[in-house]
């Protein structure tokens, strides 16, 4: 992927084209919308390398300024710290407009620089899925498609942690996602470590086609539960040589809350989808 400079100096507001109109999104599916932005750089800071991690394991102390993520080998390449400064981030915070938000990582799509979204607290967390599920939904009529990378770079420290980090990559085709080997429901009392222990023994049961399952969930709660559950399961299936990314997609329900469908797509590590 190809890599721009960014201005930092710009704010959330310099970057986005809020006159997009989108068209609303569709049960189950994917409803197109034209949330447009414009301009390049992060929203907030900049980020961690783009190679995710899912040891989990001790980090280094390290001061407020730098914050120092170390992956599953303990270590950082050369090309993995270069990577670090240019790849554009997004945070969300309690007065982020998800559809601005989401415009942003849109513009960022398009332009070839997928970006980490970074949330803590579980509101923020929800807001951020909620971000890229949206987000799909402005660069469908580009036939463009990403895939999130789940990681909690604090997990070692504390299992209670609220800080998140979705590195989103650009996916070479869409794809129905509609046929899955499982759905599990994931609600604010589950439990991350059980459902964590569903997800990897259906990953390793789907060897055929479609190599995917629904984790779906409603509230901030829940969509925390299901986040830590599926960076867990992606713990467990390493020894199997295998790896778990996300595709989130909005269900809207009739005069209700929002249900989001995590479609989590098995695979190979570092495998480009």
């Amino acid at each position: 992927q190809t890599h721009h400079s960014m201005d930092l100096s710009r704010s959330l507001d310099d970057i986005i084209n809020a006159g997009g109109r989108g068209r609303g999104v569709h049960a189950a599916g994917r409803g197109s919308a034209r949330g447009r932005a414009r301009g390049r750089g992060s929203v907030a800071f900049g980020g961690p390398a783009r190679g995710v991690g899912r040891g989990i394991m001790k980090r280094s102390q390290s001061s407020a300024s730098k914050v120092t993520v170390v992956g599953s080998q303990g270590r950082r390449s050369a090309q993995q710290d270069a990577a670090a400064e240019q790849t554009p981030t997004c945070l969300i915070g309690p007065n982020t407009d998800i559809k601005l938000s989401a415009g942003a990582v849109a513009n960022f799509m398009r332009e070839g620089t997928p970006p980490i979204v970074k949330a803590i607290s579980p509101p923020n967390v929800n807001q951020a899925v909620k971000t890229l599920a949206l987000a799909r939904s402005y660069i469908d009529d580009e036939k463009l498609e990403l895939y999130v990378a789940v990681d909690f770079p604090e997990f070692s420290d504390s299992a209670a942690t609220a800080n998140v980090n979705l590195h989103v990559f650009q996916k070479r085709q869409r794809s129905d996602l509609s046929r899955v080997v499982a759905q599990l429901q994931v609600s604010g009392s589950s439990e991350p470590s059980k459902v964590a222990g569903a997800i990897a023994n259906t990953a390793r049961e789907a060897t055929t086609d479609p190599r995917r399952l629904c984790v779906s969930c409603c509230g901030p709660a829940a969509m925390l539960n299901a986040l830590k559950a599926i960076f867990l399961a992606r713990h467990y299936l390493a020894d199997d040589g295998l790896d778990l990314s996300i595709i989130p997609e909005f269900e809207n329900i009739l005069n209700g809350p929002s249900l989001v469908h995590l479609f989590t797509l098995v695979h190979k590590p570092n495998a480009q989808l």
